[in-house]
This record gives structure tokens, C-alpha cells and sequence, in this order.
């Protein structure tokens, strides 16, 4: 792969999946470095459009083996959400082309680069890694980057920068992680999402220490399992949620654990490039947030509407805890979409254990992503719910349109409400029909967020 200076428009990329959240912005920065970039997505995103605009060609529909580039030798990203049997893939491989699991991918872009971070860890990651681009460009840097997440007021959620550094997200969803070198790798915290795409918890864990191996300087959570995989650094630093308080005075408004993000992007940017730690600090302050984490998308002092992206029961509970510290006598209602079918089953006592803190819930159908039905269901979540409740109406299942639960919603009253719409799917459309029938413009709304 080349730099951005010595591309050709004539070398082209193709992304299987490329309006994935953490495809899209591989996407555009391959695009800046001079790649003729194209792909394909089984449907139209907000990501998608983006990147039509950007002038990429994106394929929108079923996979077809004829998207690919024809008479090219174009290397293929792939997506994790791509099954093995897409025609696409099929294609790539018949014709022999050179084809990447994105961390794969990563690992090549991060080569081109003088200096590289990588974030990962099982929660925030994509927060820590939207701080630290902030801070080298608060700071003057013009630093690449692909995030997996919008920051808010971004236009765009990856950038080639100069060559100086390379700011990554590091997903260890698909175990492709441990492809990256990097001068800092930050582990933020280690739990068991994912577990199910490895043969054990066990290999889980030595996921994560090999990712931690491939880097010069290494920035982890305290935590039982971090202790005891991470031992073999011989240049690591740890932060646990005590060293929160460590910050000035005025970041007592933030949340705990946003301050302990904010302490793992200060010590990755001073860690990696001539940066104070003083000004590391004054310069995240200014982090505008990350779309989805606690953004509050209306609030009229007696109504609130809230989303977030917490899918797992550890993101769920920060969530729940924060919005009945701030909900005062106001109902909390949340409405929560469960993310896989595999997670749904792995944690089910634990989803009911925190959906049953708020004053009502409603639970939306699986988003399965790419894995099967298994033999758990929201419907079952929901009644479960009740039972732990001991109640038939607190918890209920929404089969029907995001239109036809708005409906419903607003029908019911807004007054003295918190409303939440939490997951990781497309439950964010509902927020936009939630809005309209009470007669606020669409693009009336700053959002706002809370530093989480």
C-alpha cells in the first residue's frame, strides 16, 4: 500500500459491507489517499450516502459477484458481517484477489504511518479513540484515524491526516485485532462480549494479551483478568476508576468512567508524540461527545428523550444508574433493542436485572446482525421481566413499525418522562418518528450529550 502523496486514482479497493460503521471510514481514508474506492451494502445508510457524496461508488441491494471492479486485481475488505457464502467473496476468491477481514486491514493502513495508537478493550473504546484524535487536533496534529462511532459535529468518522499518526479503533470482535502493530495500544477494560466467536472465554483473554503484545507501550483497566494477562509488558502503565479524580476540578461534572476515558486519551497522545500532559488535558475537555452515548436528542425541562448504544449489560448498567441519578420524580422509560441473538442468550439474567431498575420498558425485536436465531427471543425478555418484576404490565414487546410504536409512545403522554432508546441496531430511527408527531422540526434539535 501506498501514502497518501504517492497514490494513484487508477489503484483501486473494494469494501464487502462498506456502510458498516467501522467500514465506512476505512473507506474514506482510503478514499483521501488517492484510491479508487467502491463497494457494496445490502442497504442505504447514512454512512452510504456520506460516501456517495465523497464520490465513491457504493453498490446498494442483494451482493452481486458483477460489483466487483471488473479486468482488476483490487484487494477486498471484508466485512465480519459478511457470511462466507456471499457472491461477492465467492467471486474475490475464484479470481484470486488479495482479500482482508478488516483488523487485517487495518494492520496494512497503520504501516503507512510514522506513529500508531490502537484502542481497544470491551467498553469505550470508541470514545477514547474519538478523545485522542481530538486532542492531536485540538493540538495542531493532523493525525489519520478510523473511528467506530460519529462524533458529534464530524462530518466524517475517518481521515488520512499527514502520515504523522495513526489513531484506530481496534475491534476484537472477529479476533483480527491482534494484526496491528502499534507505539501505544490502550486496553480500556477486559470483559467476555464476543465470547462466542472464540473457542473460550480463555482464548477471549489471549485475544487481548496478543493485541497488547504487538505494542511498544501499553495503557490498560485495572481488573482481575487485565492483571494477569497483561503482566508480560514491560512497559505499561494501568488507571482504574479511582485515578478519575486525578483530573482538574472542572471535569467533576463528567461521569466516572468518562473521566477515566479522558485519562486513557491524554496518556495514549503524550505517550506517542510531543504532547504535555497539561495540554493533552485542557484539550479534551473541549471533546464534544460521541453520537449515541447518552445523546439527548429533546428536552423541554419535563420530557427527555434520550439515546444511547449500550448493548451489553455492563454499558447497560451505566446507563440505567446515570438516568436515575438525573430523572428526579419523572417516569423512566426505556426502550431497548437487543443486539445478536448469541448475546442476548449469553446475558439474559443480566438484561433483566438492569431493565428492571427503570418504571417501564418496552423491548423492540432482535437486531441479529449476522448471526442465527437462536432459541431465545425479546418476547421471552420481556416476559421474564415481568416475572422478576412481579408484574404483567411493566415490561412489554413492540412487534410492529418504529411509526406505530411512536405512535403509541406519544399517545401515552411525554409529560414527566425520561424516554430512552437504547441498542446498537437501527433502533435509532425510532427516535426521528418519536419527534415528528409532537411537532418539533427534525433539524430543530442540537444535540447534545453529557460527556459520556
Amino acid at each position: 500500500m501506498t501514502s497518501k502523496k504517492t497514490a494513484k486514482t487508477d489503484q483501486q479497493i473494494y469494501f464487502i459491507g462498506i456502510g458498516g460503521v467501522g467500514m465506512s471510514p476505512m473507506a474514506i481514508l482510503m478514499k483521501e489517499k488517492g484510491f479508487a474506492v467502491s463497494g457494496s451494502d445490502i442497504a442505504e445508510s447514512a454512512n452510504t450516502i456520506i460516501l456517495s457524496r465523497r464520490g465513491v461508488k457504493v453498490h446498494i441491494g442483494e451482493h452481486n459477484a458483477a460489483n466487483l471492479p471488473p479486468d482488476s486485481d483490487a484487494p477486498v475488505v471484508v466485512s465480519s458481517a459478511i457470511d462466507a457464502k456471499n457472491p461477492e467473496l465467492l467471486r474475490a476468491k475464484k479470481l484470486g484477489l488479495k482479500i482482508f477481514r478488516r483488523g487485517e486491514f487495518l494492520a496494512k493502513i497503520a504501516k503507512t504511518y510514522k506513529k500508531t495508537i490502537a484502542i481497544g478493550g470491551s467498553h469505550g473504546k470508541t470514545t477514547i479513540t474519538s478523545m485522542t484524535v481530538h486532542i492531536l487536533k485540538t493540538l495542531g496534529f493532523h493525525p489519520g484515524y478510523v473511528i467506530g462511532g460519529k462524533v458529534s459535529g464530524w462530518k466524517y468518522s475517518g481521515a488520512a491526516g499527514d502520515g504523522t499518526v495513526f489513531i484506530t479503533e481496534s475491534d476484537e470482535s472477529d479476533g483480527s485485532n491482534v494484526h496491528i502493530s502499534s507505539d501505544t495500544a490502550v486496553v480500556c477494560n477486559v470483559d467476555d462480549d464476543h465470547v462466542w466467536n472464540f473457542e473460550s472465554g480463555e482464548v477471549l483473554l489471549q485475544n487481548f494479551a496478543k493485541f497488547a503484545n504487538r505494542s511498544a507501550a501499553l495503557i490498560y483497566g485495572l481488573g482481575n483478568d487485565a492483571e494477569k494477562i497483561f503482566s508480560f509488558h514491560g512497559n505499561a502503565k494501568s488507571f482504574e476508576i479511582g485515578d478519575a479524580d486525578n483530573l482538574p476540578a472542572k471535569f467533576a461534572k463528567w461521569p466516572p468512567f468518562q473521566r477515566l476515558n479522558a485519562i486513557f486519551a491524554v496518556e495514549a497522545a503524550v505517550s506517542t508524540l510531543p504532547v504535555s500532559r497539561e495540554d493533552a488535558v485542557e484539550a479534551v475537555y473541549s471533546f464534544p461527545g460521541v453520537e449515541r452515548r447518552m445523546s439527548v436528542r429533546y428536552d423541554d425541562g419535563d420530557f427527555t428523550l434520550i439515546e444511547d448504544y449500550a448493548h451489553h449489560p455492563a454499558e447497560l448498567n451505566a446507563l440505567v444508574e446515570s438516568l436515575i441519578k438525573i430523572k428526579g420524580e419523572r417516569k423512566l422509560h426505556i426502550i431497548f433493542q437487543p443486539h445478536r441473538y448469541a448475546r442476548l442468550k449469553k446475558y439474559f439474567d443480566r438484561f433483566v436485572c438492569e431493565l428492571r431498575k427503570a418504571d417501564k420498558v418496552t423491548i423492540l425485536p432482535v437486531f441479529s446482525a449476522w448471526r442465527p436465531d437462536e432459541d431465545i427471543d425479546s418476547e421471552k425478555l420481556a416476559k421474564e421481566i415481568n416475572r422478576a418484576k412481579g408484574r404483567r404490565d411493566f415490561a412489554n414487546f413492540a412487534p410492529d413499525s418504529f411509526e406505530l410504536l411512536a405512535c403509541k409512545i406519544v399517545s401515552e403522554g411525554l409529560k414527566n418522562k425520561i424516554i430512552a432508546v437504547v441498542g446498537a441496531g437501527d433502533c435509532d430511527k425510532l427516535i426521528m418518528k418519536i419527534k415528528i408527531p409532537i411537532g418539533i422540526s427534525q433539524n430543530s434539535l442540537a444535540v447534545e450529550n453529557d460527556k459520556r
